[in-house]
């Protein structure tokens, strides 16, 4: 599950979804069961049982500035807490579920692991040095942003 779904069952917006978004790698043909339409949106990787946690992550760093109801610097917090609660082996996860996932979500995850005190050399190197990524985000509340060539709006 993800989308406005996953992000009121995380606690980061009270908006219900009429329609429920599902991560696949295979298109799937849209369904209905009663008032609820389920729809299927493609994935960065191929969704398996264990990678879960890592993609709903990944999920809301990417729409973190499209979450409806959602002040950034709250979901910016949430994943904050998230990520720094993760053992070393689901963190060494996300890092490489994330290396298949966006340059803009790359940097902000790695903002992310740095501010928490954690080392993302894969994420850095996955970037291109000529690139900058917008964030959404103050420096004042993520300052490794510089570092990972994140700006605010």
């Amino acid at each position: 599950m993800t989308g406005t779904a996953l992000y009121n069952r995380l606690g980061l917006t009270s908006q219900v979804p009429k329609n429920v978004r599902v991560a696949s790698r295979e298109c799937v043909v849209p369904s209905r069961i009663g008032n609820i339409e389920t729809k299927f949106v493609r994935s960065y990787v191929e969704v398996r049982e264990d990678l879960i946690p890592a993609l709903e992550v990944l999920d809301v760093v990417k729409d973190m500035r499209k979450i409806p109801d959602a002040e950034p610097e709250k979901v910016l917090r949430f994943l904050v807490k998230t990520v720094k609660n993760l053992s070393d082996s689901e963190r060494s996860s996300l890092i490489q579920v994330a290396l298949s996932y966006p340059p803009r979500v790359r940097a902000l995850l790695g903002a992310i692991l740095e501010k928490v005190g954690k080392e993302a050399t894969a994420l850095q190197q996955s970037l291109s040095p000529l690139s900058t990524y917008v964030s959404g985000i103050s420096d004042k509340i993520l300052p490794e942003q510089e570092r990972w060539r994140l700006r605010p709006i």
